[in-house]
């Protein structure tokens, strides 16, 4: 069983390789993934993130995700290859 802490290190480990994480309750196209931001500060956008960040991602897209009490207590994250496979629970 993966913990959050496992879960946030194993993206982490992964940076930068489109892998992610997801409980197994949520919706299978739902998972977790570590968005990089963008180091050179000559081309960022002023809009754009200046620290890596956790998305949510979907069919629909991805946006900006901060864990619930719930779900950082939760003992059985998935921790899933750039094809969503899961590779580890």
């Amino acid at each position: 069983m993966a913990g959050f802490d496992k879960a946030l290190k194993y993206l982490k480990d992964h940076r930068g390789e489109q892998v992610s994480v997801r409980l197994p309750h949520w919706t299978q196209d739902v998972d977790i993934r570590l968005r990089t931001a963008q180091d050179d500060r000559q081309t960022r956008d002023a809009g754009q993130p200046t620290h890596d960040y956790l998305t949510a991602a979907s069919r629909y897209g991805f946006i900006p995700w901060i864990p619930t009490q719930i779900e950082l207590l939760s003992d059985d994250w998935q921790l899933c290859d750039i094809t969503g496979r899961v590779i580890a629970e």
